[in-house]
């Protein structure tokens, strides 16, 4: 059992993570920042699809209770965990063909990897904890909460690839998009662990989760505070100092490791079962 728990978090993990490498430099495109470079998204390929193939077959194992191609076959085709996992490896598929595809002056091919990666997103849903509820609201508070958080993790991650070559406008531009982003992830993911876990979760597995993925958020946020009052305005005072840059390269480093932090609790709370 312990074992098809790690498998799920780690191929929950994966999706989210290829999500944010392969949709993020369209956003970011989109948002007037410029793009990663494009092993990121190749790297977010072999994610998603790793992390797909992971999730059905330990889906698979868990309902049959052994794995083989005809139970593989039978479970993607005869049930409803099945026919959405196998949805949503068919939309990954698409979405891996366009964004490896995708060049940034192509403004119709970048939102149509962002309208794909929505509706991946909205498939974890359908395939977690929402979609057992049926509640429409738990599946939107989910989808946005998902896009907002994994545009927060694509623009970090682009803060630590593009590094010293970032402008000082550009960073500020990232940082009132975070902002926003930032407030909504909170406010449906607060939504979202209130309609899931109830009144008074805090015993459970879940519990135990949120409470720490909460305590990392807060410490991002904490961080993120820091750039906004002190290295933001310390780098547009002197924006080739390399002593400016070298501490906000590492401050957004330190953002990055606790937002992959916070990642993986999300993951882990998609297969741990909330109390509610």
């Amino acid at each position: 059992m312990t074992e098809h728990l790690l498998d799920g978090i780690l191929a929950r993990a994966l999706v989210l993570l290829g999500l944010a490498l392969l949709a993020g430099p369209a956003a970011l495109r989109l948002a007037g920042l410029g793009p990663a470079r494009r092993q990121a998204g190749a790297t977010g390929a072999v994610m998603v699809l790793a992390g797909a193939g992971l999730s059905l077959g330990g889906g698979t194992y868990t309902i049959a209770g052994r794995l083989s191609p005809e139970v593989l076959f039978a479970v993607a085709t005869g049930t409803s965990y099945g026919r959405t996992l196998l949805l949503q490896g068919l939309l990954l598929a698409v979405l891996v063909a366009l964004a490896l595809g995708h060049r940034g002056s192509d403004r119709r091919r970048g939102a149509a990897v962002l309208g794909l990666a929505l509706l991946v997103v909205v498939s974890l849903g359908r395939s977690g904890h929402p979609g057992a509820r049926a509640e429409a609201g738990l599946a939107l508070a989910h989808a946005v909460h998902t896009a907002a958080a994994l545009t927060w993790t694509a623009g970090l991650l682009w803060l630590q690839e593009a590094g010293s070559s970032v402008a000082p406008a550009a960073i500020g531009r990232f940082s009132r998009i975070a902002l926003f982003v930032v407030g909504i992830a909170i406010a449906s993911g607060l939504a979202l662990a209130a309609g899931l876990g109830g009144a008074w979760p805090f015993r459970s597995s879940w519990g135990h989760a949120l409470v720490a993925k909460l305590a990392l958020l807060s410490v991002s946020l904490v961080i993120a505070a820091g750039h906004r009052r002190r290295r933001l305005p310390a780098l547009r005072s002197a924006p080739e100092a390399s002593e400016q840059r070298a501490a906000f390269a590492r401050a957004v480093a330190l953002e990055l490791a606790v937002v992959l932090s916070v990642l993986l609790l999300a993951s882990a709370l998609s297969q741990l079962a909330p109390p509610a």
